[in-house]
């Protein structure tokens, strides 16, 4: 416990994380169907103009992405703290195939 708190306190590790939430609302914010994005680091919320629930199902059916639905229209990405740009920007590409 002690050793993961060491590195989540690391300032470096946590402008990393700031960074790749920042990229993942930008990301996002580009989508068609896209309405609105928030946020926190990784813990982002984007509310869409179609049927959330259907949406994640989707996602994890046929673009094997888990993402929730927690709303009617908003989906909520909860990403790990170690995710890469690489893996951002693959969950991007994974969604807009969904949105498009």
């Amino acid at each position: 416990a002690h050793a993961t708190l060491d590195i989540i306190d690391d300032a470096a590790f946590l402008a990393a994380v700031r960074e790749r939430g920042e990229h993942l609302q930008e990301g996002l914010r580009e989508l068609p169907q896209v309405v609105s994005v928030r946020g926190r680091g990784l813990m982002v919320a984007a509310e869409i103009a179609v049927d959330a629930p259907e949406i994640a199902r989707r996602a994890l059916l046929e673009q094997r992405l888990i993402i929730n639905a927690t709303g009617p229209t908003t989906l909520r990405f909860l990403p790990p703290l170690i995710v890469t740009e690489a893996e951002v920007e693959d969950a991007l590409g994974r969604l807009r195939a969904l949105l498009a």
